[in-house]
């Protein structure tokens, strides 16, 4: 299985049912689908995995530390500094 997995390019397995189903199954195993489900990749999961960042729970709760822009309300006097004097 890992050779097959190694031969198409590391797909993922939406993917590799795809070429399965293009090629006609010939040169995968006949039990081909019920491996799938059970197969690892090894180099998959180091690369893959690695590009999702580990959100903390209070990021996911709270968000990020930002603080808020203050918008004038409609009907506010703004002041602007200007040196263009």
């Amino acid at each position: 299985m890992q050779a097959l997995h190694d031969k198409w390019g590391h797909p993922s397995n939406s993917k590799f049912i795809q070429i399965c189903r293009a090629q006609n199954r010939v040169g995968f195993p006949t039990n081909f689908l019920a491996l799938l489900n059970r197969f690892r990749c090894k180099v998959c999961a180091l690369c893959k995995g690695a590009r999702g960042y580990p959100r903390s729970t209070r990021v996911q709760l709270h968000g990020p530390h930002k603080t808020p822009k203050v918008v004038p309300a409609p009907g506010d006097i703004v002041f602007c500094n200007s040196n263009d004097e």
